[in-house]
């Protein structure tokens, strides 16, 4: 029986969670799918629940999050280290989603918000370079995304096996084209199509939300930010990560209350 550890970092909306189960249910019931038998640890890197012994495992899987990579948050760069760590061991690797970039940032490329703005959907990934294994998948294959944040550069030692116009680096693998140290996908394998629909409906209703506050004057904002944060406009400004944070919690308490209406 192999022994694969998840590293879990990040948590699914309670709405989601509550009809589909946490990333590690998801993982499970993926693996029983594919008629895989192992063992499987959970570490819950968010609450600082981290590996000590890398020996023992077979293989490494990080799942999906609500983080961005580039975020100045401890447990995100311990992650990194323990990446390059696991990278250096040679021990096989499989990155989803967040994890997909965080390997990448681990080991030279950069992460961003994609200008073209959020990945929401079934898309469509073409074939780029055709290592053997690649043909269990094909030519192209359909993958559920959603994602705002994109590997945009890639690391030296990586190959980039999927994309499409939307994401170039959809399916990344490393260190060698045929046998892979790690592999890594943008989209979600994991997600049941009733799941991404219910993410689909969430993301419309936030933009909604934001198309509504159009009409806001600049008295209006620059009041509310005054309210929230010391600094005012200037804060907010030289702040964007936590001003973005700050406008999604918003958003979904706006969603909440539109549902305890209705």
């Amino acid at each position: 029986m192999c022994i694969r550890d998840r590293l879990e970092t990040g948590k699914l909306p309670q709405n989601l969670e509550d009809k589909f189960g946490d990333y590690p249910k998801m993982f499970n019931d993926l693996f029983k799918q594919s008629k895989l038998n192992f063992e499987i640890k959970t570490y819950d890197l968010i609450n600082k629940d981290f590996p000590q012994n890398l020996d023992n495992t077979d293989l490494w899987l990080i799942t999906g999050s609500s983080y961005g990579v580039y975020e100045n948050v401890p447990w995100i760069s311990k992650l990194k280290n323990l990446i390059k760590k696991i990278y250096k061991l040679k021990t096989p690797l499989i990155g989803i989603c967040f994890g997909h970039q965080v390997i990448a940032e681990a080991l030279g490329g950069k992460v961003e918000k994609s200008s073209k703005g959020w990945g929401v959907g079934v898309h469509r990934y073409e074939r780029k370079l055709n290592p053997k294994w690649s043909k269990i998948v094909g030519d192209y294959f359909f993958g559920y995304a959603s994602h705002q944040d994109q590997v945009v550069i890639k690391p030296k030692n990586a190959f980039s096996i999927y994309g499409s116009s939307f994401c170039p680096n959809s399916i990344l693998c490393y260190d060698n084209v045929e046998k892979p140290i790690a592999i890594s996908i943008q989209s979600h394998p994991e997600f049941k199509k009733d799941c991404l629909e219910m993410i689909i409906k969430k993301r419309k209703s936030k933009l909604k939300i934001i198309w509504s506050m159009r009409k806001w004057s600049y008295d209006y904002i620059n009041w509310r930010l005054v309210t929230a944060y010391p600094g005012g406009m200037k804060y907010a400004i030289k702040h964007p990560i936590e001003l973005i944070k700050d406008l999604w919690n918003y958003l979904s308490w706006c969603q909440k209350v539109d549902q305890d209406i209705n």
